[in-house]
């Protein structure tokens, strides 16, 4: 793993043939989720996945939501064990073999950290 923090970069998870930004999420996140569901920002994120599937050429991108935990999976066509999982209050890749694989995931969790930024809490 290549920690690139003190130059203002993420750390980078890789894989055999990938790399893909550690992304944390912020502290106060699930105080943020009640308004991101309410402001349909997980059906923004769906709606992208399914661009970048179909311009990435993938049969499909899940997206699993839990309502107190946020986005908590991005798996691929049925049959592939390729998946980026939320572990803690970051995201663990599995099985990443493609750099198509890490586009579609940095995307995806680039769109998801953009939304809950956006969020102002009390």
């Amino acid at each position: 793993m290549n920690d690139l923090s003190r130059f203002g970069y993420p750390r980078l998870l890789s894989g055999e043939k990938t790399l893909i930004p550690d992304f944390t999420l912020p502290e106060n996140y699930q105080k943020k989720l009640p308004e991101f569901y309410l402001k349909e920002y997980d059906k923004e994120i769906s709606r992208y996945a399914s661009e970048t599937r179909q311009t990435l050429g993938f049969v499909e991108i899940d997206l699993t939501w839990d309502e107190k935990r946020g986005l908590t999976n991005i798996d691929f066509q049925p049959g592939n064990a390729a998946s980026c999982d939320l572990e803690g209050n970051g995201f663990e890749p599995h099985n990443i073999d493609s750099p198509r694989q890490s586009l579609a995931i940095t995307g995806i969790l680039l769109e998801y950290l953009h939304y809950l930024n956006q969020i102002e809490i009390a």
